[in-house]
């Protein structure tokens, strides 16, 4: 019987979050699911900034200027790699490094699975 790789899941979900805001929770907890400790995670003050070129749009805000804590899905795969000392890519684009890093995760993780 195969035991279900949460490590793996949690990667492949993170990867699906391309261009993506994640709030503490959910960031944390997709961090817990790859066995990594969240305390070290390094969060930010976002503001929903829908008024401006480029700003950040937060479902859920109820008013321009409201304040977040959060990261961005790159920023946390890119974190999850460096925590599991993987090697990586560095890009420009958030979606490309979003996606570089979620292979490495995915690779790490189903290399683990074989060897359980």
């Amino acid at each position: 019987m195969v035991k279900e790789n949460r490590k793996l899941k949690a990667a492949v979900a993170l990867g699906l979050l391309d261009h993506a805001i994640l709030g503490r929770e959910q960031a944390l907890e997709l961090v817990e699911q790859m066995g990594l400790d969240g305390r070290k995670l390094r969060l930010q003050v976002i503001e929903h900034r829908p008024d401006v070129a480029k700003g950040a749009v937060i479902n859920g805000a109820t008013h321009v200027g409201q304040k977040f804590i959060c990261i961005a899905a790159d920023a946390l795969a890119q974190w999850c790699c460096d925590e599991l000392a993987l090697e990586y890519r560095h890009c420009f684009g958030r979606g490309t490094q979003l996606r570089i890093c979620c292979e490495a995760l995915v690779k790490h993780f189903g290399e683990e699975d074989t060897r359980q």
